[in-house]
């Protein structure tokens, strides 16, 4: 399926460009799986190929659309000008959290809340720094793990030494990037002159951001804890922890770096990404054992925090099983109320970026 899509999804994101339909030049090739994935679930549960290439091909609409829309923020938070985040399972939360945004700024006293990286530092001076955060939460999480005193100490030290270390890593990352998006946009300007292109990087450039950071920490034991928590939820995150910054970036740009409302939103995420998993554990079982997957011992069925993160690979997976009727009108619902919320915050990503800029 890979082989067959990968191209068909190339070609429609040019012809897309051709048309001015969108202004997103996806040149993460690498990252396409996240395309492809929605076509892999409706293959392994349907059977039909013209249905996988379809709903394929949604997903990489859709999300070439959403990039285009969030672009300003990728650029004026985030600054990478020119670039958006075309991750299917990381931008398909954009118009949620912007959404939440809204919410919180009509509950009296948090929308008072602004607590981001700046702040704490003016506050609380040292004690406000990275390393000084990560220090406190490392320990924090030695603690809850039940770990004896030398190894909280040592695990203090390490979440310390990432929230030091990961940004200039991703610093270091985003400079071998931005020649290939340089080239990829002269390229795009000499067939296409005139005209306006982002290019599509991996979701990875943003994971170095200090507030991505400092908040993927703190949802290391929220997320242990939803898993336990939720009656819903038959997956137990462990591996899949390591995608939580990724998971967290519009958490985090929506809210504008505010921590406590990145939580929050990363906090709903969440709540939303163990239904996912338990519901498409079967599907994402099967494709496992088509693979060859190696299952863990006493293992039934597997899931993943990065796979449940595709919103609309659930809905189409729901759509196409028109005999679960309960879930098929759960999945219309979503349909509706998801791109309900992208049309109320339609402007919120533009107005960002100009009060960023008036800044």
């Amino acid at each position: 399926i890979a082989v067959m899509l990968i191209p068909m999804l190339f070609i429609v994101n040019i012809i897309m460009l051709a048309l001015n339909l969108t202004k997103t030049m996806d040149v993460d090739i690498w990252n396409y799986w996240h395309l492809i994935f929605a076509g892999g679930v409706i293959y392994y549960a349907t059977g039909s190929l013209s249905l996988c290439i379809l709903c394929a091909l949604i997903h990489a609409i859709v999300t070439f659309k959403l990039a285009d829309w969030t672009a300003p923020a990728v650029g004026s938070f985030l600054g990478l000008p020119g670039v958006c985040l075309p991750h299917a399972e990381t931008v398909a939360w954009a118009p949620v959290c912007y959404t939440l945004n809204r919410l919180w700024d009509k509950i009296p006293g948090l929308n008072k809340v602004d607590v981001t990286g700046d702040t704490l530092k003016k506050k609380l001076g040292f004690m406000g720094e990275p390393m000084f955060l990560g220090l406190v939460l490392g320990i924090i999480i030695g603690a809850l793990a039940g770990y004896d005193s030398k190894s909280i100490i040592l695990t203090g030290i390490n979440m310390a030494a990432v929230l030091v270390l990961l940004p200039k890593m991703v610093a270091l990352l985003m400079e071998g990037l931005m020649p290939i998006s340089e080239g990829a946009r002269e390229f795009i300007q000499k067939k296409f002159p005139g005209k306006e292109v982002y290019i599509g990087l991996d979701a990875a450039v943003a994971t170095g951001h200090p507030t991505v950071v400092t908040v993927s920490l703190i949802m290391i034991p929220i997320t242990i804890a939803l898993a336990f928590l939720l009656p819903y939820n038959r997956m137990l995150p462990y591996a899949d922890l390591a995608v939580l910054p990724f998971t967290v970036i519009w958490a985090v740009v929506a809210s504008k770096g505010n921590i406590i409302r990145s939580v929050l939103n990363s906090s709903v995420m969440l709540c939303a990404i163990f239904f996912i998993a338990t519901n498409l554990a079967e599907a994402t079982t099967t494709m496992g054992k088509a693979v060859g997957f190696a299952f863990p011992e006493g293992a039934t069925q597997i899931s993943g925090i990065d796979a449940s993160c595709h919103i609309l690979v659930w809905v189409f997976a729901k759509l196409c099983d028109p005999a679960n009727m309960p879930m098929l009108i759960a999945a219309i619902v979503v349909v509706v109320a998801y791109f309900g919320m992208w049309y109320l915050c339609r402007n919120d990503v533009k107005a960002q970026a100009a009060e960023s800029t008036e800044v």
